[in-house]
């Protein structure tokens, strides 16, 4: 009888993962947006005027690093959503509003520190998800996404001065990107 019971609970899971659509409020394909170059760095180092020259590289996602979960083509009656990359360990979790059937806080999607893990990399992803109610499991199931090539630019040598101490090469890499417009 339980194993019925347990066959039933299972059989209605798979069904309400199936009444609705899941994914990233932006879509299931989101393309890079690669940029490099070079950059010289004239700073401060204890007291001593130093030049560094640095080669920068940075791939991030069109459309920014982070993204909401947004549920479609029917709802789900949950507050809180897990998602977890098929292939990896790490859980990532957000309160769900069931009235807006999406999530109130983003996603790290792709920025990747000592600190921060990121959902996503380059080519087909499997994210599982999970819905929960006051800690009960509501719905489970599986969505894609894709991350696809896209530009690839490159930003013309450029000069920075510190007046100060000499920056990290990510700081120094950082102020180049910015200071010339990302490459456009």
């Amino acid at each position: 009888m339980k194993e019925i019971i347990m066959l039933c609970v299972l059989g209605s899971l798979s069904l309400g993962a199936s009444a609705f659509d899941i994914g990233f409020e932006r879509g299931s394909t989101i393309k890079t947006d690669e940029i490099d170059g070079y950059v010289s760095v004239n700073c401060e180092e204890r007291g001593q005027s130093r030049w560094y020259s640095y080669s920068c590289y940075d791939i991030a996602l069109v459309g920014g690093a982070y993204g909401k979960i947004k549920v479609t083509n029917g709802s789900v009656d949950a507050d809180w959503v897990k998602l977890r990359r098929e292939g990896s360990n790490h859980i990532k979790g957000a309160a769900f509003n069931a009235t807006e059937q999406q999530t109130g806080r983003n996603f790290n999607l792709w920025i990747s520190t000592l600190f921060q893990k990121p959902l996503l990399e380059k080519g087909k992803n499997l994210v599982n998800f999970t819905f929960e109610k006051q800690g009960q499991l509501v719905s489970q199931g599986q969505f894609e996404v894709e991350i696809i090539e896209g530009e690839y630019r490159s930003c013309p040598r450029g000069t920075l001065y510190y007046y100060s101490a000499c920056p990290t090469i990510n700081t120094a890499c950082s102020d180049y990107f910015r200071r010339y417009n990302y490459c456009r």
